[in-house]
């Protein structure tokens, strides 16, 4: 009767095996996994087009994410499987739909504002020749008008008398008149370009009126957006269980910013919980500005590592 029953029980653990033996695997490999001794096998999940990156750029990242823990440590942390026990995803929803239309306002307001400063420059050479052309003008008006106020007298002088006047005083006159002439062309070519700066300096004012209108009109946009996003909010995040494990990127404004996340959530993989240094990967907010693992960071994880594997798997953070 013994035997009929162990007989039972390993046809039912062969049956049961053979079943179910890719969740007992994945179960064993998720509950028992030690990332100090074995490396994390990771393979690359769900990938939004939203982003705009392919599978292999998004595996570039994570390599690079991944470098800057074992570099540091000296360890082999990390492993890409295809059949990797942690899946890492790229997940678009309305935190990287907000930062990409924040990209879009900012170069919208950056060529606008482009636009608006070249036109500037070119309204203040405008009105710089305006004022140069417009003094030019001016002065030799009143060279002219007293010079013809006094060409007017004397011909009225002249006029009066009942004989001509001397031959010299004659080819005087006549010169002068000629110059007067010629000085009132000058005047009239400078009036003609004081005119035509006029008309300049009044379109490019309209387009600067405009430009200015659209660079005010991004400029609030973007602050209107950016104020919604101001409070914290998660790039990423790593999920745990005795199913299965996985990491989550949600948003990141540039690549840089991609690998920091992903070493930032890839610690967590590790069991390491937030540090309080900005520039610490772990630190809760990803503000720092270069990307490299800090001795706070490889002190953190030394100590996981120091623990045994009971007290690690019952203090995952």
């Amino acid at each position: 009767m013994n035997k009929f029953f162990t007989l039972i029980i390993i046809i039912f653990l062969i049956v049961f095996g053979s079943v179910f033996h890719e969740d007992i695997r994945d179960l064993y490999d998720n509950f028992f996994f030690d990332p100090c001794t074995h490396p994390i096998k990771y393979n690359i999940g769900r990938l939004d087009p939203g982003f705009g990156l392919s599978k292999q750029e998004f595996l570039n990242a994570i390599k690079e994410a991944e470098e800057l823990w074992e570099e540091a440590t000296g360890k082999d942390l990390f492993e890409y499987s295809k059949d990797g026990v942690m899946s890492i995803n790229l997940v678009y929803d309305e935190r990287q739909e907000g930062t990409d239309l924040l990209k879009n306002i900012d170069v919208a307001y950056r060529t606008n504002k482009e636009k608006y400063d070249k036109k500037k420059e070119l309204y203040d050479q405008y009105v710089d020749d305006f004022n140069i052309l417009k003094q030019q003008r001016d002065s030799l008006y009143v060279i002219w008008d007293s010079r013809y106020q006094s060409y007017e007298r004397e011909v009225k002088k002249w006029n009066n008398r009942s004989s001509a006047p001397p031959a010299d005083v004659y080819q005087r006159l006549n010169n002068e008149k000629k110059a007067l002439g010629e000085l009132m062309e000058r005047i009239k070519l400078l009036d003609a370009q004081v005119s035509s700066l006029i008309n300049a300096i009044n379109s490019l004012g309209d387009e600067l009126n405009a430009l200015g209108s659209k660079v005010n009109e991004t400029a609030n946009d973007y602050n209107g957006i950016n104020h919604s996003f101001e409070e914290e909010f998660e790039q990423g995040v790593y999920i745990s269980s005795f199913k299965f494990k996985e990491i989550n990127i949600y948003q990141f404004d540039n690549h840089q910013k991609l690998v920091r996340v992903l070493a930032h959530e890839m610690g967590h993989s590790l069991g390491i919980g937030h540090l309080d240094n900005p520039e610490d990967i772990m630190h809760a907010v990803n503000i720092g500005k270069n990307n490299k693992v800090s001795k706070a960071d490889i002190a953190e994880l030394d100590s996981i590592c120091s623990q045994n594997i009971i007290n690690r798997l019952f203090d995952q953070r």
